[in-house]
């Protein structure tokens, strides 16, 4: 009889240990159905989250590239002003000069007339 209840023993410790591996493998399912879920929120999320950041993306570079573009007609306006500027030098100094040969041509025509009327002479 030894053999029969050491065989009970054996099959109840057994199924013990299959009942232990079930409860472990219903663990792990468990686990792998919430792992998956949450993987599957995450890629949703994650999808998202790349759409959104690539509306922002374009969005930037729109902003970007009218900024640049912005400063490009700046500069452009800025050279435009200083030409004009370095013209306009150029054409008061040529003024300048026409006027002060002007001056001079005026000048000595005063002294020839003033000259020829008798007023530039001096009284004895």
């Amino acid at each position: 009889m030894d053999f029969e209840k050491h065989h009970e023993r054996m099959l109840l410790r057994h199924e013990k240990a299959i009942a232990d591996i079930d409860r472990k493998l219903a663990a792990t399912a468990s686990l792998v159905r919430v792992g998956m879920k949450l993987t599957v929120n995450d890629r949703k999320d994650q999808k998202e989250f790349n759409r959104e950041q690539q509306e922002f993306n374009r969005e930037f570079n729109l902003k970007l590239n009218a900024l640049i573009e912005a400063q490009m007609r700046t500069e452009e306006a800025q050279r435009k002003t200083e030409e004009a500027q370095r013209k306009t030098e150029e054409a008061m100094r040529r003024t300048d000069e026409i006027l002060r040969k002007n001056d001079e041509k005026f000048n000595r025509l005063m002294d020839r007339m003033l000259r020829k009327n008798g007023h530039g002479q001096q009284s004895s």
